[in-house]
């Protein structure tokens, strides 16, 4: 069963998925719906547009929040119109950061937006598994994206409400990396 962010390039048609492994972590997966031809290959085009964002039917609340939080940090980046030329190899974003910042989104989705006490159960338990994922995308790349969202707002270094997530995000996807 797959869930996730559709995104097109205008070089080609690419749809990414996600669904979760039996143990309960999420996996992404690119996949091309047009093969590839030597004309499109040699385009240098980049923009982007988010198709879709598509999740699997009668999953719980909390978890669906969860994964809409995360894949559209990976819109964001997409979409962000400054973002870094991904031929660029000094600003192609890692997928450090891009997963480490998504993961960011989520938790804080369940962080600050389940105040329900019905769901209070599963939200400790999927805070608690991504503060100890030990994968090194996701739980080390949310490790050092949080270390960094909390450097920003320990600082007061913008003064409006949510400006702290757009800083940390804006700079993601221009740095294709996390600010230090």
């Amino acid at each position: 069963a797959n869930l996730g962010l559709t995104l097109s390039k205008t070089t080609s048609r690419t749809v990414h998925t996600v669904h979760l492994s039996k143990d309960g972590k999420m996996v992404h997966e690119d996949h091309d719906l047009v093969p590839a031809s030597p004309a499109l290959s040699s385009e240098t085009t980049h923009s982007f547009r988010v198709d879709a964002v598509a999740l699997l039917y009668g999953m719980p609340l909390t978890f669906a929040g969860e994964v809409l939080a995360h894949e559209f940090v990976h819109a964001y980046h997409a979409l962000y119109p400054q973002r870094a030329d991904p031929t660029d190899a000094s600003k192609a974003m890692s997928q450090f950061a891009s997963e480490g910042t998504a993961q960011l989104g989520a938790y804080h989705w369940l962080r600050d937006c389940v105040v329900n006490p019905r769901f209070l159960w599963l939200k400790r338990m999927r805070l608690r598994r991504i503060e100890t994922n030990d994968d090194p995308d996701y739980g080390d790349g949310f490790r050092a994206a949080k270390e960094a969202f909390d450097k920003i707002t320990a600082r007061r270094f913008l003064l409006l409400p949510g400006a702290k997530f757009n800083r940390i995000f804006q700079h993601v996807a221009e740095e294709g990396k996390l600010p230090e």
